[in-house]
């Protein structure tokens, strides 16, 4: 037969790693290594040890900063992409946050977040993947 075998059922259909299918230097990469490299305690610290286990401010973090390089500022918008889009999928570490916890977050630490994404923009900026004032491009694969 001349076709590739095709079967949209089969168990898995995302590659063991994101790596296999995403260059070392796309943005996602970028991303996460920029807000590892953040000391987050002071975004953590305000949240009570009491109440339901929530989302790390490093995966919102991660998910919040793509999607505004990406244009993407919608938190409904936001948590369709991080079901359907493999690189945030990526920096969600498969976690599914839904738009309320994705708005909240923001409404939180607003001011934060955007000091953050400044900041993440001036390195893209300096290391020559964008400009201040640009909508963002995802490096060539």
């Amino acid at each position: 037969m001349p076709f590739q075998e095709y079967s949209p059922e089969q168990a898995a259909l995302l590659p063991l790693h994101v790596r296999d299918v995403l260059s070392e230097k796309h943005l996602v990469f970028l991303i996460s290594a920029m807000v590892e490299k953040q000391d987050l305690r002071a975004w953590e610290s305000v949240y009570s040890e009491e109440g339901p286990r929530r989302y790390h401010p490093a995966l919102l973090l991660k998910v919040l900063l793509y999607g505004f390089a990406l244009g993407v500022r919608s938190s409904r918008k936001l948590e369709q992409r991080v079901r359907e889009d493999l690189g945030f999928r990526y920096l969600a570490g498969g976690a599914e946050p839904d738009h309320k916890t994705i708005c909240e977050f923001l409404r939180r630490h607003g001011r934060r977040v955007n000091d953050l994404f400044t900041a993440v923009l001036e390195q893209l900026q300096a290391a020559g993947l964008g400009k201040l004032g640009v909508r963002m491009k995802i490096p060539a694969e």
